[in-house]
């Protein structure tokens, strides 16, 4: 099997980063992760090896393929994320600014799950002193 990821063309949700937009987008983004299979690890329930493991002193063929396979989604489920931000304007500039925040030590090329977490940190808010502070960070 080869790999043809660089002929192939890439489908994004796009994300204005405005706060009215976020239930929506995000059901759709969870929606389309599960069917990549990367929700698991966007939620924290898989856990994807950071990139100084070294996968080849892992014995178990089936084990090193599973997280040879958490370390692609992780990378194309940040690459999704990324890319469907909208960027042309200023609140899609400070989103994109926060899930780009989310590349670490561990994970160079962008961790998915802190960067959904970060998301979901700035988004989902539960109080009504947090909603109202959000909106006046948002509003365009």
């Amino acid at each position: 099997m080869s790999d043809d990821r660089g002929t192939t063309s890439i489908k994004v949700i796009p994300f204005s980063g405005k706060a009215v937009d976020w239930p929506v987008w995000s059901e759709k983004f969870l929606a389309r992760a599960r069917r990549k299979g990367s929700k698991k690890i966007l939620l924290g329930k898989e856990e994807v090896p950071d990139d100084a493991t070294d996968l080849n002193t892992i014995i178990d063929a089936d084990e090193k393929k599973k997280k040879e396979k958490l370390r692609e989604l992780n990378e194309d489920t940040y690459e999704d994320l990324i890319l469907s931000i909208n960027g042309e304007a200023e609140v899609g500039r400070v989103v994109f600014q926060l899930v780009r925040g989310s590349k670490t030590k561990a994970h160079a090329d962008g961790d998915s799950k802190d960067a959904w977490t970060r998301l979901t940190g700035k988004f989902e808010v539960h109080t009504a002193p947090s909603r109202l502070l959000l909106k006046g960070k948002l509003t365009v």
